[in-house]
């Protein structure tokens, strides 16, 4: 249920049973949890689920998981490693935000939506890769993270306002479109508002996007 274990401090290891369909808001919320394996079987996570398990290094979500919910895994800070699911659709808001030591992440193809916020101050983020299969990258999603290079895929519609916002000024944008199609993106020209201008390299050619 909700709140079940939320700041059993001295919780360091869960083994879930197999049958377990859902995990409730803030269930697991600052316990001392280190390894974490969603079985398959779950289909469902609560806001807040594993927020602020400081010790937290590394995760398999299930494949039963198609969203994760936002504030899911907020300031784990000693996150390194997250295994997504292939079926996975969503990733909410500020799901991933403060995980200090993210320094790499590989998004299923399939994936559609990565809300506001939700990978906001992963500072160890360098490099980033997303699939063609994504519709939507939410406000400031990416901000704050140290990321020199970016690949966005040709599905993207969607453009929150300085998605990848305060990242270092060197950063590298490819996308994997044409300089046209990168126009029809929404918010196509806020993609930083730190900087005055980002070049976009697309499948055509360089283009300099004014902010």
């Amino acid at each position: 249920g909700n709140h079940s274990f939320e700041d059993c401090d001295r919780l360091s290891k869960v083994r879930f049973p197999l049958s377990l369909k859902s995990i409730g808001d803030s269930a697991f919320k600052s316990c001392s949890i280190t390894e974490l394996v969603i079985p398959d079987s779950v289909t469902e996570l609560g806001s807040e689920v594993f927020r602020s398990c400081y010790k937290l290094k590394s995760v398999k979500i299930g494949e039963g998981i198609a969203e994760i919910p936002g504030w899911g895994f907020q300031s784990c800070i000693r996150l390194k490693e997250v295994v997504f699911p292939s079926g996975l659709k969503v990733i909410g808001a500020r799901a991933f935000a403060v995980c200090d030591e993210l320094s790499s992440i590989t998004f299923p193809e399939g994936l559609l939506y990565i809300n506001d916020n939700a990978f906001q101050s992963c500072k160890t983020m360098t490099d980033l890769y997303l699939p063609d299969s994504l519709i939507g990258v939410g406000y400031m999603a990416f901000e704050e993270c140290s990321l020199t290079s970016v690949r966005i895929g040709e599905g993207l519609c969607e453009l929150g306002e300085n998605a990848f916002g305060k990242n270092p000024s060197d950063m590298t944008v490819n996308f994997s479109g044409t300089a046209e199609m990168w126009k029809k993106i929404d918010n196509y020209n806020k993609i930083s508002k730190t900087y005055e201008a980002v070049t976009v390299e697309c499948a055509d050619g360089k283009l300099t996007v004014t902010m």
